[in-house]
């Protein structure tokens, strides 16, 4: 009898099993020592796709995986009860076997809030464990001598932006039929802001249809106007060159999906709509966290910071965005006598030693 091989669908710690033997890798220990419980739960229970059980299983060891280990590293520096810190990941990740990657992207946000805020001044960083039903900041830190209350939370990508649109789709059509799918492309655009509906269905009906397209590379217009190229990664119509580089971000992987974002002149001026959006999010963002400050754990000696991890929805922003959003917030709480700081930020960057150790 053929033995059955594992879906992607299948709740099984059998399918993650060399991601948790990985963790026992030296240059892993920082994973290890913060996220072990959690990602352990996760093996036995998620279903469908875990980006960082996924890179951890892999045989080749990416760099993905040692920003990660820099970045825990960096952040259990920067802790003064680093021993309680594994116990708050463990029940912060506790997720049900759909939103795992969810739940690790918020908690990253977390130890990238923790280093950005050292670069402001912050010091003396302490995790706060959950205690009961009553509202808890995740942090408690210092700034200029006064204790402050760190509230995180991640700003989501929007989910009509061609790369994630693409994304989504490619992982739900190769999840179902990984056979059918089993080749690799590379999917080019300039930098369009969202899709209308038309257009992102227009876009997931081309990548059903690869399978069946005689002909590369593939040209459409979708609707506005956005005109996208798809081709083959191993036709060899891709310049050796970036064949090269793109093969080494498909980690050698039967199916891919590589999305090649091209920048004109266009996206180096910030457009008011662009402000529009950042100022919106966070501040629904931020009205939703308030309980966090305002309520049984209000402490008028605290000063109350709420930092917002950004993903931006272009590669191409302007900084002054985020002090913009910064001023327009707090000048807002302050018009009814309440003291809020928020910290729009995008992700800090990692030294070089640090990256290199666990590479």
């Amino acid at each position: 009898m053929r033995a059955r091989r594992s879906s992607p669908s299948e709740p099984s710690a059998r399918r993650f099993a060399k991601a948790i033997a990985a963790l026992d890798d030296p240059k892993n220990e920082p994973l290890r020592w913060l996220l072990g419980e959690a990602l352990r739960q996760h093996a036995a229970t998620t279903i469908g796709p875990h980006f960082l059980l996924e890179t951890l299983a892999e045989p080749v060891r990416r760099p993905v995986l040692a920003a990660w280990n820099a970045r825990l590293h960096q952040f259990r520096e920067l802790l003064r009860n680093p021993d309680q810190a594994p116990a708050k990941a463990t029940a912060d990740l506790r997720c049900d076997p759909k939103d795992a990657q969810k739940k690790l992207g918020d908690f990253l946000a977390e130890v990238m809030a923790a280093a950005h805020l050292h670069s402001l001044s912050y010091t003396d960083f302490s995790v706060v464990l959950a205690t009961g039903d009553k509202p808890m900041p995740d942090f408690m830190a210092s700034f200029e001598g006064r204790p402050a209350a760190v509230e995180v939370k991640n700003l989501q990508e929007p989910a009509d932006v061609l790369r994630n649109v693409a994304t989504k789709h490619w992982k739900e059509i190769t999840e179902a039929q990984p056979d059918h799918y089993g080749f690799r492309v590379v999917l080019r655009h300039q930098s369009c802001g969202r899709l209308t509906v038309a257009a992102q269905q227009r876009l997931c009906n081309i990548l059903t249809q690869l399978p069946d397209i005689k002909k590369y590379p593939y040209k459409e217009t979708l609707d506005g106007g956005i005109a996208i190229q798809i081709e083959l990664l191993d036709s060899g119509t891709v310049p050796a060159g970036e064949a090269a580089m793109l093969d080494h971000l498909a980690a050698g992987k039967k199916s891919q999906l590589v999305i090649v974002t091209g920048v004109s002149a266009n996206d180096l001026s910030t457009g008011i709509d662009e402000v529009q959006a950042l100022f919106l999010k966070s501040l629904r963002i931020v009205a939703e966290a308030t309980p966090k400050f305002f309520s049984e754990s209000y402490n008028p000696e605290h000063r109350n910071v709420i930092a917002l991890h950004w993903n931006p929805p272009e590669f191409m922003y302007n900084p002054e965005m985020l002090t913009y959003t910064n001023e327009q917030i707090e000048k807002l709480f302050e018009a009814f006598s309440l003291q809020l700081t928020p910290v729009v930020f995008c992700d800090p960057a990692l030294p070089w030693p640090l990256l290199k150790q666990y590479t």
